[in-house]
């Protein structure tokens, strides 16, 4: 019967184990499908079965809202303990900035934006830059872009700059046929009062609007306007003064 006495602590021992396991034992579970919920319902879903949440990782994607459940471990579905932690991957957006678009040829932006996946609008504007050069962008460049949409304003190329001659001491008929094929509205004008059927065909010119050297636009959609203040030329047999121009 003695040889028999070593079982009795071993028994104990054993029983003793056993229920501590069955009263400490953890329950298991199935792990919830988080994947394509947003973080904070994924966060509800695991608290109502007892689990956590671990944020493992950020990841870029365009096309899903910020804090979407990417990927989870364990996997749905899967046997996990009470009070495990679920790890999660998550999507994030980084901020789109406006790219810099002006000074670029129209052909190479639309390649840019296509690219980038960004949908513009284009206004073309009277310019003295060449033609399809990005005059100016919005949203402006550095900005960030609430939507992948953008303006831009593209040159029409069709303005030219130069300085407005001096016409005064030329005759009205030579400046209007100077002008004859230029985009301008020309007004001639006189200091003295003349007769109604006069032509100017005697005329000089003795001050003009605009000033010569003014550096002027030729825009056929918005022509400029011109003043020529003329003066009778006073034949020299006559005994009359030549009026003194201004």
């Amino acid at each position: 019967m003695n040889k028999y006495l070593w079982i009795v602590p071993f028994a104990s021992f054993l029983s003793g184990y056993l229920a501590m396991s069955f009263i400490y034992q953890s329950k298991s579970t199935q792990a919830p499908a988080l994947i394509g919920k947003s973080i904070q319902e994924a966060l509800r879903i695991a608290a109502k079965q007892g689990l956590s949440l671990r944020l493992v990782h950020e990841q870029d994607d365009s096309e899903l809202p910020v804090g979407t459940v990417l990927s989870q471990n364990p996997l749905p579905n899967t046997h996990i303990k009470a009070h495990q932690s679920i790890h999660c991957i998550i999507s994030k957006k980084t901020e789109s900035l406006a790219p810099q678009l002006i000074g670029k040829n129209l052909d190479v932006i639309k390649k840019n934006l296509e690219e980038r996946g960004i949908s513009y609008k284009i206004h073309y504007l009277s310019s003295t830059s060449p033609y399809d050069i990005c005059l100016a962008q919005d949203p402006s460049p550095g900005v960030p872009m609430p939507s992948k949409r953008m303006i831009l304003y593209v040159s029409q190329g069709n303005t030219q700059q130069f300085l407005f001659p001096d016409f005064r001491q030329k005759s009205v008929d030579e400046v209007q046929a100077c002008l004859a094929a230029a985009p301008v509205v020309l007004q001639v004008s006189h200091v003295v009062e003349q007769p109604e059927d006069h032509s100017c065909s005697q005329c000089i010119v003795s001050d003009q609007r605009p000033r010569p050297g003014t550096v002027v636009q030729l825009d056929k959609q918005k022509p400029i306007h011109v003043q020529l203040i003329a003066t009778p030329v006073v034949d020299s047999s006559s005994n009359e003064l030549e009026l003194p121009t201004i």
